[in-house]
């Protein structure tokens, strides 16, 4: 609890020897302390060992939807969707009601311009929040893609009744 609390206060380094003391002391603490230790280093901006710790997480628990969902966004970040993918699928099957895992999944899926499968992810992720306006922009922009411009229409006029601003 004080490492948490550390990462909290912005003493990263701090935390991260109280996590790796606990893991130390403690073995069956392991998937949180490696949990948490990629959380501290992303906190911190070292990538490297924040999908390291992660990954190790993951090791001990390939169920972890959490988990899957930072190494996902991690992969997405450096550009391996594939990887990025795969992480957003295991995820989501840990946690089908999972919407940002799904909506990020689209985001990935229309950055490989795979757009039936992004049109899908768009509209579960709108299913499970109906009130957010993001997958709604995601679909306007695959259904413009894909030539159905006047689906997209619709899709971001929904979005402006919403948010005028957008």
């Amino acid at each position: 609890q004080a490492a948490n609390a550390s990462v909290r206060l912005g003493k990263i380094d701090e935390a991260i020897e109280m996590f790796k003391k606990v893991a130390t002391l403690d073995p069956t603490y392991r998937i949180s302390v490696f949990a948490s230790l990629g959380y501290a280093y992303g906190v911190k901006g070292d990538e490297a060992q924040c999908l390291e710790n992660y990954l190790s997480a993951l090791q001990l628990n390939p169920n972890y939807s959490l988990v899957q969902y930072n190494v996902a966004n991690i992969y997405e970040q450096r550009g391996e969707l594939d990887n990025s993918v795969r992480h957003y699928r295991i995820a989501i099957e840990g946690n089908p009601q999972d919407y940002q895992s799904i909506y990020r999944l689209g985001l990935v899926y229309s950055m490989q311009q795979k757009w039936e499968p992004a049109q899908a992810q768009f509209l579960e992720a709108s299913r499970l929040n109906p009130s957010t306006i993001e997958p709604h922009l995601g679909l306007g922009k695959v259904l413009s893609a894909q030539g159905e411009k006047s689906a997209a229409k619709a899709q971001f006029n929904w979005v402006l009744e919403r948010s005028p601003t957008n």
